[in-house]
């Protein structure tokens, strides 16, 4: 009987390295696949369309409203940031204007 149960304890030892080998090779043969930025760009277009898809959107939670963010969102987006804002007249830099050299 402890034979049997030896040998009972072996298949099951083998069976799981088994597994484990096999579970092994699949993730080194993705491991081992480079995705190009496109790819990768592409998989997560792909993704977000589909949490956007399935998603619903909820515009009001307790006693707020959210409807209108959408708005705000797309009148900050489109101001143009890249221009050079012009700071004249505005509150002088910390610590004030610096102290004369030295005579």
């Amino acid at each position: 009987m402890i034979q049997f149960t030896r040998s009972i304890s072996a298949l099951t030892t083998l069976t799981a390295h088994a597994g484990v080998l096999r579970a092994k090779e699949i993730w080194l043969k993705k491991a081992s696949h480079v995705a190009s930025p496109e790819q990768i760009k592409e998989e997560g277009e792909k993704i977000w369309e589909t949490i956007q898809r399935d998603t619903e959107v909820v515009s009001e939670m307790s006693e707020f409203d959210f409807s209108d963010l959408k708005e705000i969102l797309e009148a900050q987006d489109s101001i143009d940031t890249s221009a050079p804002q012009n700071h004249n007249g505005g509150p002088p830099p910390p610590g004030g204007v610096p102290p004369p050299p030295p005579p």
